[in-house]
């Protein structure tokens, strides 16, 4: 809302260069990880870190300082999210119970492993590629009719100073979060 509808359009561009930066750093992962003695594949940041640029600190430093933001980022939010909904939809469950069961399904899924953490994604990944993309579709089949007039809203405002600080400030606060 910052930059108006125009900012929609710097919004693009800057996940046309996310997409570019997503790409540079599963490349590196993949390249620099490592096989463990067991025959499990290791592999991150810290690993390109330590294996790449020599800073074997600093790979440290990363893995350390991701587990500490897990307890706060990791899936705090989307919970929260949940439990709100749940509380205030109809079934009007308790917050507390939507927190045990939601911890309890996840603690299934991580102490069963990479296996079982791989086993759940299979199943999980493709409703919900399928599920947001089948969400967009109906969201632009009901505006169809107002998708040509919208398109040349936000090209004509892309071009303010407004729009592009709107659009970079939205685009940052996405990956933020």
């Amino acid at each position: 809302t910052a930059g108006g509808p125009g900012a929609v359009f710097w919004m693009w561009l800057t996940g046309v260069f996310g997409i570019a930066t997503k790409y540079a750093e599963a490349l590196l992962a993949v390249k620099y990880r490592i096989t463990m003695p067991d025959g499990r594949m290791a592999g991150g940041p810290m690993y390109v870190l330590e294996r790449a640029l020599k800073l074997k600190f600093l790979g440290m430093l990363f893995a350390a300082f991701t587990s500490i933001a897990a307890f706060g980022i990791g899936n705090m939010v989307q919970s929260n999210s949940i439990a709100a909904l749940l509380r205030d939809s109809r079934v009007a469950l308790s917050p507390w119970v939507t927190g045990v069961v939601l911890m309890a399904l996840t603690a299934l899924v991580i102490l069963g492993g990479i296996r079982s953490i791989a086993r759940v994604c299979e199943m999980l990944v493709p409703f919900m590629a399928i599920a947001y993309v089948g969400g967009c579709l109906v969201i632009l089949l009901l505006g169809a009719s107002t998708l040509p007039a919208t398109l040349a809203l936000i090209v004509k405002s892309a071009f303010t100073g407004q729009a592009a600080v709107g659009g970079f400030l939205g685009a940052g606060i996405q990956q933020a979060l």
